[in-house]
């Protein structure tokens, strides 16, 4: 996820919310507090702020910025239950972020090798 810990910590941001993923038959307890965002399968949130259900293609469209939350909510594609004011709140504290950036890139990692091969170079960095 994009959370801007630093930011939500802060402004001591905290959210609760239950996430449904109808086609799928999932459920997601959902909660930030202390700059960190948690999830976790097939539990509710006691009291939350608000509520989506959605099926996973749509979950997918709102992950690869196909489309907005507001647009998917108007379409009826997002069912939201709650305090949505909340919602809003978060987006604030999401960030952006290049969607294809490199992974892994190589390093040198030379000032760290203990043991040569028999060639006399680095294992690490051959």
């Amino acid at each position: 996820m994009r959370l801007n810990g630093p930011k939500a910590a802060a402004d001591n941001f905290e959210m609760r919310a239950n996430l449904v993923i109808q086609d799928e038959e999932q459920k997601f307890a959902i909660e930030v507090k202390n700059g960190r965002m948690s999830s976790i399968e097939g539990y509710d949130v006691q009291n939350p702020h608000f509520s989506l259900s959605m099926e996973r293609k749509t979950l997918d469209k709102l992950l690869t910025q196909q489309a907005t939350m507001q647009q998917l909510i108007k379409s009826g594609e997002i069912q939201a239950n709650g305090e949505l004011e909340k919602l809003g709140e978060l987006t604030a504290y999401l960030d952006n972020f290049e969607m294809y950036f490199n992974i892994i890139e190589p390093q040198d990692h030379s000032g760290y090798s203990v043991g040569y091969s028999s060639s006399g170079e680095s294992p690490i960095n051959r």
